[in-house]
């Protein structure tokens, strides 16, 4: 409220604010019976009881009386000056670069030291320690996110120096864009393998989601022109050529939207930040320097993942209609499927390897297979829906091929007129 008036009282200085001024004013009338007790009780808005000990309490102490008891005291809740000196010297020492926000949160986890973030950030100000301000990007108007819970999931890969070494490595980052939730995981390129680990974990955990909203990089969408798709694809009703992400993706039923800018996806890129603030820190707090021992600390149970969940997701406007396939199924789907020919032999070769496959009836020489890599980089060899028993072969040597010499019949001619010779 607006100070407008001081009083002195000796060497004390009291700041009068408008409403102790009027209350004086209002008491004054009353003790000099200028108006009853009726309107002043009224123009006060106090009780009775009350308005009787402020009467008392003014007559008694003067102007002092209309001041608060607490004024220029400290709360009784108030943190020591030890206390505060501590957990400045903490966040110098250990969270010199933390946003407010994230600095509490850990000094609560970790230092069993209870601060909030408003109280920290004050304190800072104070001791003259403050956050560099980020430039403001241009605005883009908001959309309403999804009803339920993976109607869509927004997919991105980050690059970011995430150990602080040099080496950028990518986050592959879904986040629902209903709720805000987030799975990720650490890889060296953002690469259909990377990518489909994430959505199967991601389809482990919440169930398969309605559509998948992402850029257009080749990992989810061929951008050649020229690019014609397979006869495989044609004869299942797909006329135009398609990556194997989008494959099992529609092995699944995920309908795939192409965003035309990255403002477009904007909750996963805002995530983003979170994650090269927050998870940079924490990786550094902790020592963590190697891919495996990061993705260990993301999604382990009270890990990284579920503190951000934790903090950032809100609830869906409906339930989740999300359908969760078993371990065995989604082994299956996701794969990456390459066709080979079936050699004379009955062996397949697939990336310098040789595989001897077990005759049957449901394979003949020159037969098209389906060679399937699964995420735990084991292969599978398929005849259509029937999985096809095989092994290794380490010494492979190519079968000979006997060929008969064919002589065109004008040669022969030739030769017979040249040389007097009549069989060849």
């Amino acid at each position: 409220m607006k100070k407008i008036k001081h009083k002195i009282l000796g060497n004390q200085v009291i700041p009068m604010c408008l409403k102790y001024n009027l209350r004086k004013k209002i008491l004054d009338l009353y003790i000099a019976q200028k108006i009853t007790r009726k309107n002043a009780i009224k123009k006060l808005v106090i009780s009775l009881s009350q308005f009787k000990k402020i009467v008392q309490r003014y007559k008694r102490e003067g102007t002092m009386a209309l001041v608060h008891k607490a004024r220029n005291k400290s709360s009784n809740n108030a943190k020591s000056d030890k206390f505060k000196q501590k957990v400045i010297e903490l966040y110098k020492n250990k969270y010199s670069d933390w946003n407010y926000a994230h600095a509490s949160d850990k000094m609560n986890k970790l230092d069993s030291v209870v601060v909030s973030e408003s109280t920290l950030r004050r304190w800072l100000l104070q001791a003259g320690i403050t956050m560099p301000q980020h430039k403001k990007k241009a605005y883009f108007k908001r959309r309403e996110p999804r009803a339920g819970f993976g109607d869509l999931v927004q997919v991105d890969g980050t690059f970011y120096n995430w150990f602080g070494d040099g080496h950028m490595y990518c986050l592959m980052h879904f986040v629902d864009d209903a709720t805000k939730t987030s799975l990720a995981m650490l890889f060296d390129g953002e690469t259909t393998f990377a990518a489909m680990t994430v959505l199967k974990l991601w389809c482990q955990k919440y169930g398969i989601p309605t559509a998948l909203y992402m850029d257009r990089d080749s990992v989810y969408k061929v951008n050649d022109k020229h690019a014609v798709a397979t006869i495989e694809d044609e004869l299942e009703g797909h006329p135009e050529a398609r990556t194997n992400f989008a494959k099992v993706c529609d092995k699944l039923g995920i309908r795939l939207i192409f965003a035309n800018t990255p403002q477009a996806k904007g909750r996963v890129e805002r995530r983003h930040a979170i994650f090269q603030d927050r998870f940079v820190k924490e990786l550094t707090l902790f020592g963590i320097k190697t891919i495996e021992d990061a993705n260990e600390f993301l999604t382990q149970p009270n890990g990284f993942l579920d503190d951000v969940n934790k903090q950032f997701t809100i609830s869906a406007k409906e339930q989740s209609t999300c359908i969760k396939l078993t371990e065995t199924q989604l082994y299956q789907i996701f794969t990456i499927d390459e066709s080979r020919i079936v050699h004379r032999d009955y062996t397949v070769q697939f990336k310098k390897v040789i595989y001897q496959l077990v005759k049957s009836n449901k394979i003949t020489a020159k037969s098209k297979v389906t060679v399937k890599i699964h995420l735990d980089h084991k292969i599978s060899i398929y005849a259509g829906a029937n999985k096809l028993a095989y092994t290794i072969i380490t010494d492979y040597k190519q079968p000979t091929k006997h060929r008969v010499k064919v002589v065109s019949p004008y040669l022969a001619s030739y030769i017979r007129s040249k040389f007097g010779v009549h069989r060849w």
